[in-house]
């Protein structure tokens, strides 16, 4: 299906959209939890006898508009994320690569309920409309001119996008106090909240301590600064890989052969197969493949 609607190679599929899933999969199950436990940060000397933690909490409803171009790998990779997170993903495929019904199979067959990742299909009008049910945020891959659409859609809404029940009906959600002589009843209150930031015991206390990052949620705003998670939010985040030798040919480039086509397939079962042995076969394998693809280059 998705050799079919975007017409490329299947190599090309294989190695740019089957691998990459497989990959951010793998790597999610064995860094989220780490990566979103609670976070200890220092708490300045003027608040002495106070602790300070940073909670990484879900975001609740996610939309992502995938691209025509990698509709499986930016389909994919964001609902792992934000399922990881904690989150339910509407997902608004292109019209044009829509993949229809390809992604609700794998994660029926996943066993991934229905109502945690939900697929609308059609055209932009059908994207304004899923906008205008206000998501909590949008992950958005493709054109400026679309982008720039979607933003002016979700401004609209300022995207980024009992007790605890009244409070987190409330359209704002910058800071909170919970008060309560029983430290677990109040953390769990806390964690309750739909807000940026909660003072336990005391009043925007989280405001004087510098590494806790400031900000809220709802019509409260979007984004954070101060701390660390202030200074990357007005950071261009720039990726960078270097490699040392210029002059290998990587597998995944062209030419596309048959031959390629199953070394790769052998070598990312051996990656994603649950063995003792499977570095040490996967890299074998790797080693073959590399081989074969600089005499397959070398002969065109």
């Amino acid at each position: 299906m998705v050799a079919e609607q975007t017409h490329k190679a299947r190599s090309d599929i294989l190695m740019s959209e089957i691998f990459g899933d497989l990959d951010a999969i793998s790597w999610c199950e064995k860094n989220a939890a780490d990566a979103l436990s609670d976070e200890k940060v220092p708490t300045p000397i003027a608040l002495m006898g106070k602790k300070s933690r940073i909670w990484y909490e879900p975001r609740d409803v996610l939309l992502v508009i995938s691209p025509l171009n990698y509709p499986f790998f930016q389909a994919i990779v964001p609902i792992v994320q934000a399922l990881s997170a904690g989150n339910a993903v509407v997902l608004k495929p292109s019209e044009w690569t829509p993949l229809a019904g390809l992604v609700e199979s794998l994660l029926e067959s996943a066993a991934i309920a229905p109502n945690w990742v939900q697929v609308v299909y059609g055209d932009a009008e059908v994207g304004r409309q899923v906008i205008d049910q206000r998501p909590d945020q949008i992950m958005f891959t493709g054109s400026i001119r679309t982008g720039r659409a979607i933003l002016t859609r979700a401004a609209e809404h300022l995207i980024p996008v009992e007790v605890i029940q009244r409070a987190n009906d409330s359209v704002y959600g910058l800071t909170a106090s919970v008060w309560s002589a029983d430290a677990d009843r109040a953390e769990r209150v806390a964690r309750a909240l739909r807000v940026g930031g909660v003072s336990i015991n005391n009043v925007m206390a989280t405001e004087a301590t510098q590494a806790l990052p400031f900000g809220g949620v709802g019509q409260s705003g979007m984004g954070r600064y101060k701390g660390v998670h202030g200074l990357r939010a007005f950071s261009n985040l720039k990726s960078v890989i270097v490699d040392k030798d210029g002059d290998k040919l990587e597998a995944n480039w062209y030419p596309y052969t048959a031959k390629k086509y199953r070394m790769f397939t052998a070598m990312m079962r051996a990656l994603f197969t649950d063995s003792p042995v499977k570095l040490a076969k996967f890299g074998v394998l790797g080693t073959r493949l590399e081989s074969y693809a600089q005499k397959a280059t070398r002969r065109r």
